[in-house]
């Protein structure tokens, strides 16, 4: 009897590795495609994520190829919007998203870097992030509808990230948004779902780098950094994440990319 269980084991587990190595990927062109689609956005600088529909988002970095909208005053206004695609390569129908509304509040996308985004896994929705070039009146936040294209919650310079160049954005599964700073110094910033002020995860992360992720739980924040020597990802980790008591880790710097861990207990 142990012998049959022995070559059923052998069996499940060859079948499992057959099964995945015939799990072949290949170069599938550019999406959406080219050739078809002109994309009018410049550098994607970490904005991108695919929604319960299946459709793509892309947040651009720049404006490179002048997409404008006429204003007030009857002059061009360079816009940074969020263009979004089917899983086909067309456009969905309200892209690209070059304004936003929500509680009474409208924002024209101009005038601000793209600082990426994410998919809410709460929600489905995506939420994006934009930075100011003027410095004023801070870092901006939208999400935004993955069904309609419209503004669902806006977040201006949020309590506890002092910057207008925010690290792109995380989402956990509760829906809570976690925020950094692009520069060094700034502190880690957990907002509720809401968009009020929750928690910090961090009083301030080192050095400098534009991304940054979550686990679907909020226990790990993981924070690529560029400008340590060499490059390493920053993890604050919590085994309670309402109580944090911060201490560091170096793990040894034959471990590429290295990590520094950022532990948190209750």
């Amino acid at each position: 009897m142990r012998k049959l269980t022995l070559l059923f084991l052998l069996i499940v587990v060859s079948l499992s590795v057959s099964m995945g190595q015939s799990m072949n990927y290949g170069y599938d062109g550019p999406f959406p495609d080219t050739n078809k689609v002109k994309l009018p956005f410049g550098v994607i600088n970490g904005g991108m994520g695919v929604d319960p529909e299946g459709k793509v988002w892309m947040q651009a970095y720049t404006n490179v190829t002048g997409d404008t909208i006429i204003g007030p005053a009857g002059t061009y206004i360079s816009v940074r919007p969020v263009y979004v695609y089917k899983p086909d390569g067309t456009p969905a129908t309200f892209s690209p998203i070059r304004i936003l509304s929500a509680g009474g509040v409208t924002d024209t996308l101009h005038s601000r870097l793209g600082y990426g985004g994410t998919i809410n896994p709460k929600t489905g929705n995506f939420v994006g992030a934009w930075g100011s070039v003027a410095y004023k009146p801070g870092a901006l936040f939208w999400e935004i509808n993955y069904k309609t294209g419209a503004g669902v919650t806006r977040i201006l310079n949020p309590a506890g990230l002092t910057t207008n160049s925010p690290a792109s954005v995380a989402v956990n599964a509760d829906g809570e948004y976690f925020l950094s700073g692009v520069l060094g110094g700034i502190a880690g910033q957990i907002l509720n779902p809401d968009g009020s002020a929750g928690t910090q995860y961090a009083a301030g992360v080192a050095a400098i780098g534009r991304s940054m992720a979550v686990s679907p739980n909020g226990n790990d924040v993981y924070l690529p950094r560029f400008t340590t020597a060499p490059p390493m990802t920053y993890i604050y980790h919590s085994d309670n994440t309402r109580s944090r008591i911060a201490f560091s880790l170096v793990l040894p710097s034959r471990l590429l990319p290295s990590i520094r861990r950022q532990g948190m207990s209750g």
